[in-house]
């Protein structure tokens, strides 16, 4: 009787264990992420065959998939089959299939907890990882406006992003200076942007391909198609009429004749370069010299060896071939005959392969857009002087090495250009090196910079492998004294003369006359000064001068102007010849007109700086003059020099600065150079030009420091900034919390973006139309997932039973994240209602069999009393 009351009871405990197991699965029916469990019972030990009931023998969780929603919540995930999310407080890590997770005030992503979800993160952003044509410029700001690539690459243990972008080269592009760069890669600006365009796309399909390839190929630079075009002039001269041309890809191009063959073929480079191509005039076919530096082959050059010369072109795309089909001259005088010119292969085109291929096209765009840096000094500011003694120069530059990571100045003792004869000496100083090969070392210019004679311009500029970087050249030399003059007025070459008048009008009303024209002598008042005679005069002097003229057909007066007190200036017209002496005017009343005075004979010749100027016309206004006084330049020095108390301040040169000033250059000297004393010019301003004292724009030092020209000097490509940075996540890394600010993880100067997850967990930002992959959620298997403990908030905790967590890189055998979704609660309410019903009448039968027992025992007791 006693066993079956304890049997009872326990089938009493086992149904509780029942109803409680199916109470809570009802209870999380709307649980995200929620498992349903199940009790399961087992039969206890047996004495004589008769068991003695019932045991939970085990509460276990019941893994199968449950109904994923979509809430259309980008931060919602779950997952389709077997795994779990990993989640950390920062000492304990849970496991969970509840997916509604969210940003965190940090920045983390988080469950509803606070528990930053788990996973491999992007790594720290080192230096390599940024190449930025503005060494301030690390992360995207809202000036790189313009997207020029962007991909997601996976690789077998890792998934890079990377990211490249520019600030607006719309606003900044400006086309080349022709009368710097004519025939020397000289491109507007609309070619820059064409170019900049041409390489977007390549680089664009290449990051493509890359990201598409599986397993990555070995890396390999790319690099462009280059060849020299000779035309065969050195025995022909080509004349007006006749067209240069050359056809690439089937498209022909064609200038015609300029001037000269020189002029004509720089013509043609310069709209190859603005056809796609990098193109420049060069007068041979010779690789560098030993000794001087390697970079870049045919130089530019002034064509003064050879003024036939060629074109060296070079394709803008790195393993982009292109066709030269033909190229020549035509001449007009034979029926437009052709003669084909001479290809002459410098480099052919070689396609790289996967990272090494994207880097080459890369480093061609980043110096499209913005380019290398190039300083330019005209002759003007080198002003270098025919004799060589006179010139010595010194350079030296402070440029940031790559290498060091630091600002360098290079070399360290400026470099000596002593006794210059001019500027293909300065280029070679410039570009020597110490090493026989060609090959320069990182305290030599040529490892940084590279000097060109362009046009008769000196220019420096950084190389392909450090054209990122800018420097600060300091070149220093002789620099002479200027000043400026400026002009005004108009040659006055006519014949003037003058005539007093004086007295005071006294009695009587007596006519006088005066220049053939008679003055009423009631006109006046007794006492009258001759002031008044002569302002009667000039009010009436246009009948004055017709009166005149007409009398006097060969000295016919222009004006008549009162120059002082008592005195009127007669303008003769241009051309009457030397005029008579006038008589004087007959005296009257007081009133005396004395004799006039030849004061300008009307001679064909002007004076500056104590030099005559022959065949100067009258009326000659300022820009006239000032071509007739640069044109006589050299005789206008050599007066001038020639005089002992010039000894001081010799002059060197005379320049036209514009159309009324002329620049007066010295020969090398020290100190300040007392100004020019103005010229002295007819007393009225309406006749006669004016010379306006010399002013001083450079004071003369022997060593001074020689200013770039800043007009011309800057940024060869576009004059924008080109930003690239590469992201890693790497999935060999020990997990972590992901971050989901951009500006915290270094990338943006705005934190926030558009969240999203693929099926692998790769969690991606998208901001400005740019996708950063910022991390992976990481998914967890474990070998018995029965083993582990639920400890409430959706959260499990790994076990002994359970095993450790089990990660494969990119998920690949876990299962798959729906992004935008989440797992529905597996409890069942029908099935649970049922079973609650079940076992109710379980209990209520196990509470019978006790009572029933009980009853049975209280019998036999009562038996026995």
């Amino acid at each position: 009787m006693v066993g079956a009351l304890w049997t009872g009871i326990s089938g009493l405990a086992g149904s509780q264990t029942g109803l409680d197991n199916e109470s809570n699965n009802i209870a999380n029916v709307n649980t995200i992420g929620y498992k349903a469990s199940r009790v399961s019972f087992a039969d206890q030990m047996y004495q004589d065959k008769i068991g003695k009931g019932v045991t939970s023998f085990d509460v276990e969780k019941m893994y199968t998939q449950g109904s994923l929603k979509a809430t259309g919540v980008s931060y919602d995930m779950a997952l389709s089959s077997d795994g779990f999310f990993q989640l950390s407080n920062g000492s304990d890590t849970f496991y969970t299939r509840a997916g509604n997770f969210r940003m965190g005030e940090s920045g983390n992503l988080e469950n509803v907890g606070q528990n930053t979800v788990q996973g491999w993160a992007m790594s720290p952003l080192t230096e390599d990882d940024v190449i930025s044509t503005d060494p301030n410029a690390t992360y995207f700001t809202n000036e790189f406006t313009k997207t020029l690539g962007n991909k997601i690459i996976r690789d077998s243990t890792t998934v890079e992003t990377i990211i490249a972008k520019s600030t607006d080269y719309n606003v900044t592009v400006e086309s080349d200076a022709e009368v710097i760069y004519t025939g020397s890669g000289q491109k507007s600006a609309s070619a820059k942007k064409s170019d900049i365009d041409l390489l977007t796309v390549e680089y664009q399909q290449l990051l493509t391909t890359h990201a598409k390839a599986n397993p990555k190929p070995t890396a390999s630079a790319s690099s462009t198609q280059k060849d020299y075009l000779n035309f065969n002039l050195d025995s022909v001269a080509i004349e007006a009429g006749d067209q240069l041309y050359v056809s690439i890809d089937g498209k022909t191009h064609a200038v015609d004749f300029d001037t000269d063959e020189a002029t004509t073929i720089k013509k043609l480079a310069d709209l190859l370069s603005n056809k796609g191509f990098k193109s420049h005039y060069t007068d041979g076919i010779e690789n560098n010299p030993a000794g001087t530096v390697k970079e870049g082959s045919y130089a530019f050059d002034n064509a003064q060896a050879n003024p036939k010369g060629g074109i060296y072109l070079e394709g803008i795309v790195p393993g982009k071939s292109h066709r030269i089909t033909e190229f020549g001259w035509t001449d007009s005088s034979n029926d437009n005959q052709a003669t084909k010119g001479e290809v002459k292969s410098i480099q052919a085109a070689v396609k790289g392969t996967g990272i090494g291929g994207i880097e080459s096209v890369e480093m061609a765009l980043a110096q499209a857009v913005s380019g290398k840096q190039q300083d330019v000094y005209t002759a003007e500011e080198l002003i270098l002087s025919s004799t060589n003694t006179d010139n010595d120069f010194s350079y030296q530059i402070n440029i940031y090495d790559k290498d060091s990571k630091s600002n360098k100045i290079v070399p360290a003792t400026a470099l000596d250009m002593s006794n210059m004869t001019d500027i293909d000496e300065m280029v070679k100083a410039i570009n020597t090196v110490a090493n026989t090969d060609g090959s320069a070392v990182n305290t030599e210019l040529a490892y940084y910079v590279k000097a060109f004679n362009i046009n008769g311009n000196l220019v420096v500029k950084t190389l392909d492998h450090n054209n990122d970087v800018e420097f600060t050249g300091e070149l220093k030399g002789p620099i002479p004294e200027q000043q400026t003059i400026k002009l005004s007025g108009k040659v006055d070459l006519v014949e003037h003369q003058s005539m007093s008048i004086g007295g005071t009008v006294g009695d009587g009303a007596v006519d006088t006359t005066l220049l053939a024209t008679t003055i009423p002598g009631g006109t006046f008042t007794t006492g009258d000064t001759a002031e008044k005679v002569i302002d009667w005069v000039i009010t009436n002097k246009a009948t004055v001068i017709s009166d005149w003229n007409l009398a006097n057909a060969a000295l016919e007066i222009d004006d008549i102007i009162k120059t002082a007190a008592g005195t009127i200036e007669i303008i003769y017209k241009d051309g009457e010849g030397d005029v008579a002496v006038i008589a004087d005017a007959a005296a009257s009343n007081g009133i005396d007109a004395a004799a006039s005075s030849e004061e300008q004979a009307g001679a064909g010749t002007f004076s500056f700086l104590g030099h005559t100027i022959a065949s100067i016309t009258h009326g000659n206004t300022t820009s006239a003059t000032v071509e007739k006084i640069v044109a006589a330049k050299d005789a206008i020095m050599t007066t001038w020099n020639g005089v002992p108390a010039n000894a001081n301040r010799q002059i060197a040169d005379i320049v036209r600065l514009s159309s009324d000033e002329i620049k007066v250059v010295y020969k090398n000297t020290m100190g300040d150079v007392p100004n020019i004393t103005a010229a002295e010019g007819y007393s009225n301003a309406a006749y006669g030009m004016k010379f306006a004292a010399s002013e001083e724009i450079t004071k003369g030092s022997l060593k001074g420091l020689i200013t770039r020209n800043l007009n011309y000097s800057g940024r060869e490509g576009a004059g924008a900034e080109f930003l690239k940075i590469t992201t890693t996540i790497n999935q060999t890394a020990s997990k972590d919390s992901i971050q989901l600010k951009l500006d915290s993880l270094g990338l943006t100067d705005s934190a926030f973006g558009d969240f999203s997850i693929d099926k692998t967990g790769l969690v991606i930002m998208q901001q400005d139309g740019v996708n950063y992959a910022v991390g992976q959620v990481a998914v967890a298997k474990f070998t018995d997932n029965r083993g582990l403990d639920p400890v409430g908030g959706n959260l499990l905790k790994a076990t002994t039973r359970s095993g450790n967590a089990l990660f494969n890189i990119n998920n690949d055998k876990t299962s798959e994240i729906v992004g935008s979704n989440l797992e529905l609660s597996t409890a069942d309410l029908s099935e649970s209602l049922v079973n609650l019903m079940v076992f109710q009448r379980a209990f209520e039968a196990n509470a019978k069999s006790i009572t029933t027992a009980d009853s049975i025992l209280t019998t036999l007791i009562q038996l026995k009393r």
